[in-house]
């Protein structure tokens, strides 16, 4: 449910009205010392972390809680500044 939310959330938000593009998400899937990482990596619209926030949880309507999810199932979710090309650099980790 994570990785979807966080896939879905760059394509919705980083990608808005860009049309035409030919970029390419990329997802790197690591398991090291029983800790998963999945890394995000796109080029999208610059993310400002400070303005990631879900709805509260008591406006009842669809959608707006994909960060809540994604904060409730994983241990961290920080974004990275990357050397290379990319514009955003989103880590997701667990512990198994």
């Amino acid at each position: 449910l994570a990785i979807a939310e966080a896939a879905q959330n760059i394509v919705q938000h980083g990608y808005k009205g860009i049309e035409n593009t030919t970029d390419k998400m990329q997802i790197k899937i690591s398991l090291n010392n029983n800790e998963l990482e999945i890394g995000f990596f796109d080029k999208g619209k610059a993310v400002v972390p400070e303005n990631i926030q879900h709805r509260k949880l008591d406006d009842i309507k669809p959608g707006g809680l994909g960060t809540f999810f994604i904060k409730q199932i994983m241990d961290d979710a920080v974004f990275k500044k990357d050397q290379q090309q990319w514009i955003n650099h989103l880590v997701l980790t667990k512990k198994i």
